[in-house]
């Protein structure tokens, strides 16, 4: 089944908004980061101590890895994504489970449906704690040689939603204590992907990702980076609108 078709109303409110430049995603230090999950992991070689770039952290996962090991790539795009540390400490237990699924993602043995497969099958065996979709999907996007796995989070899904005018695909889940606050205020609302999401739908993101861009004439990395938008304290008026919309737009999250 093809993804939903797009509202031309919201894709209209989408490519008005994006004439206001985007925020530049702050990271953090994999340096300082890794230094939460366990002290002996700052000896690594080729750690950043700076946050890293999109560009900066894919020249890493590029590197040679006798240069720059899989276990440097992976606490650096964590770190670059703002993993809680102590969800870092719980993944980083089962790395014997998961590290060799990097690796082969690395060296292109996997597409991105296949290497969504591959982290769903070892979620659903409690053998990747602490990383859901929103998360590993960033590994398949930066890891893969072909950087056409693009990152599905809570802000890429419900922008996806505004834009096909469903809910259900997909699919995300209120995240813990933000419902009672977004009563009073949207802007508080917070979801997570879950892990109901397929390989099927992950490919079908990754199309509707693609299709965007080639409407918008510019690359899909662009394009997922202007579905996730910015947030902060001034959010990006997109980022805004699918913030404030949800009141109305989407009542089964409130």
């Amino acid at each position: 089944m093809p993804p939903p078709p797009l509202k031309a109303s919201e894709f209209s409110v989408f490519t008005a908004h994006q004439a206001t430049s985007l925020a530049v995603w702050p990271g953090k230090s994999p340096y300082r980061w890794a230094g939460h999950i366990a002290a002996s992991l700052q000896s690594l070689a080729g750690l950043p101590m700076a946050a890293p770039t999109r560009a900066s952290l894919r020249a890493l996962w590029r590197s040679p890895s006798n240069v720059v090991s899989t276990e440097v790539c992976v606490l650096a795009t964590m770190a670059w994504g703002g993993m809680k540390a102590h969800h870092g400490r719980d993944f980083w237990t089962a790395k014997a489970s998961w590290l060799p699924l990097c690796d082969d993602i690395r060296n292109g043995v996997h597409t991105r449906r296949s290497a969504f497969a591959a982290f769903s099958a070892l979620r659903a065996a409690g053998q990747l704690p602490s990383m859901g979709p929103a998360y590993f999907t960033k590994i398949i996007f930066f890891a893969g040689p072909n950087a056409d796995g693009y990152i599905l989070d809570q802000w890429t899904a419900r922008s996806v939603h505004m834009l096909t005018g469903q809910w259900a695909w997909p699919a995300v889940a209120i995240d813990y204590g933000t419902k009672v606050k977004a009563a009073s205020s949207p802007v508080h609302l917070r979801v997570r992907v879950i892990d109901r999401v397929t390989s099927v739908d992950y490919e079908d993101f990754c199309v509707l990702v693609e299709d965007i861009g080639v409407r918008l004439g510019i690359t899909p990395e662009r394009a997922e980076e202007m579905l996730f938008s910015s947030g902060g304290t001034s959010p990006h008026p997109w980022r805004g609108h699918i913030m404030t919309s949800w009141a109305t737009q989407a009542p089964p999250f409130y």
